[in-house]
């Protein structure tokens, strides 16, 4: 009796057991159901894929000339146009006094009359006075050759002791960084090394300009020494053709040195070497022209350039200190300089493309990447590079200095095969994503090429069409545990 009882007790246990079993299964299955059901699911795509890099970056005129006097200028005397006014290529800019110049041509010109004169000469014959004249001539032009030449001997004496020196100096400083311990030691030594260099350039420098000075000096010496006794022996001789023509070329070297007189009068006034907008104004009326300081927005690497319009002029496009009296800039062309972090920085070339979007008038114009900085920047512990981006499109609404966001193609592949970048893991060297077979889910391992802007090229592994699942933020799962039941009651 008791084991009949034992037996009901345990048949009604067990099929407790397989109703709680059965219900779990049920309750599991219908929640893998409803996940698979509600994944986001996308389909391998083939076209075209771009991959891009993003900068930003303030506008700026593409073209700015440093516009100066030739020479060793002079005062200023008169400032002719202000900041933001726009002027036309010949315009005058600046005016420095005038006197130097004028006295010049005056010289010039009776340079020129001496010179008549001495054609006339030339052609009448010599008197005995006359044949005196050109002897003391000759002696004094002599004497400035023998006068010149120890003090050209001077120069490189002094230009050959100085080298030996400095060279000791820096050989010194140079000993000094490498017996430093200490940062602070080697710092202070680095820092005397430099400027050790640099009083050697700068005292060598002089020096060299001295000999040349003095070598000049010679041979200007040695020139009228020349000169004086060929004047000498052509006057001691009847009038000949050669002696004419000699005249002659005299009359015509002064006429060349009346022009150049001339040239330099009017360079006196600085014209504008292209049609543009003055950005910055650094002469001063009453100043030298060569001291005035330097304002404005200029360049860097800038090369110079003699202009006909009576100055000198510096062309270049990056931001930097103004090096010119006056700065014109080309409005018609602007550009933007963007800072492109380290990691993005090797994908980007010259002459690829660019979106360059302007937030503030909601403007969007098309650019170039034409010039890459090959030393970086570093702003806030991030490593920068600047990239320098010309505008195309229609830029006349831009002013200078509106902040740009802009959005460099650096990569493009067409007819490729892609699903999104979130929907493959990687894991070390292996990518896989999930591809849907049916009702079924699958872990497939795929190969990858381009990351672009919208997805990641697949160069094996799936087809166009299949069904891709993307991963979801999070994933749940029933553990469920059962009681343990014995078989078998109460004895």
């Amino acid at each position: 009796m008791v084991n009949q009882r034992r037996l009901v007790i345990n048949g009604v246990l067990a099929l407790a057991v397989a109703g709680v079993v059965a219900a779990s299964y049920v309750t599991v299955t219908a929640s893998s159901s409803s996940q698979q059901a509600t994944a986001q699911t996308v389909r391998v795509t083939r076209g075209t894929l771009t991959a891009t890099v993003t900068a930003s970056g303030n506008a700026e005129a593409a073209t700015t000339v440093e516009v100066n006097f030739q020479g060793s200028g002079g005062q200023v005397t008169k400032i002719y146009v202000k900041a933001g006014q726009r002027v036309t290529k010949g315009q005058r800019l600046l005016k420095i006094d005038d006197s130097p110049a004028k006295e010049s041509l005056r010289t010039a010109k009776a340079t020129l009359a001496s010179a008549k004169a001495q054609l006339k000469t030339t052609t009448q014959g010599q008197s005995a006075e006359e044949k005196a004249e050109d002897d003391a001539s000759v002696a004094a032009a002599k004497t400035s050759v023998d006068n010149a030449d120890p003090a050209l001997q001077a120069a490189k004496d002094t230009y050959a002791l100085d080298k030996k020196q400095q060279n000791n100096l820096v050989k010194s400083a140079k000993a000094a960084v490498d017996d430093a311990q200490t940062q602070t030691a080697i710092t202070t030594a680095k820092t005397q090394l430099t400027q050790a260099k640099q009083t050697r350039e700068s005292t060598l420098l002089k020096d060299r300009q001295a000999i040349k000075t003095e070598r000049g000096q010679l041979h200007t010496a040695e020139d009228q020494l020349a000169s004086q006794r060929a004047t000498a022996a052509k006057n001691a001789q009847p009038a000949r053709k050669g002696a004419v023509d000699s005249a002659q070329a005299q009359i015509d070297s002064a006429r060349v040195t009346v022009a150049t007189a001339r040239r330099t009068l009017a360079e006196t006034v600085l014209r504008a070497p292209i049609s543009g907008t003055v950005a910055a104004i650094s002469a001063i009326k009453g100043q030298s022209s060569g001291s005035s300081g330097s304002s404005g927005s200029g360049s860097t690497g800038s090369t110079s350039a003699e202009s006909s319009t009576g100055g000198s002029t510096d062309s270049s496009s990056s931001g930097s200190s103004s090096s010119g009296l006056v700065t014109l800039t080309d409005l018609s062309r602007k550009q933007v300089v963007a800072s492109v972090a380290e990691a993005d920085i090797t994908k980007v070339k010259v002459e690829q493309t660019a979106e360059v979007r302007f937030p503030a008038s909601d403007v969007t114009v098309p650019g170039t990447v034409t010039a890459i900085d090959t030393e970086s920047t570093v702003t806030n512990n991030v490593v920068e590079y600047g990239v320098t981006v010309v505008l195309g499109g229609k830029t006349a609404n831009i002013r200078l200095g509106q902040t740009a966001s802009i959005t460099i193609t650096v990569g493009r592949k067409s007819n490729v095969l892609s699903v999104p970048t979130s929907a493959i893991t990687t894991t070390g060297d292996r990518s896989t994503v999930t591809r849907r077979e049916g009702e079924t889910d699958r872990t497939v391992e795929v190969q990858t090429g381009m990351v672009g802007s919208t997805g990641t090229e697949i160069t094996s592994g799936l087809e166009e069409g299949d069904t891709i699942v993307l991963p979801t933020s999070g994933s749940s799962s029933s553990n469920l545990t059962f009681p343990r039941i014995g078989v078998g009651g109460p004895r």
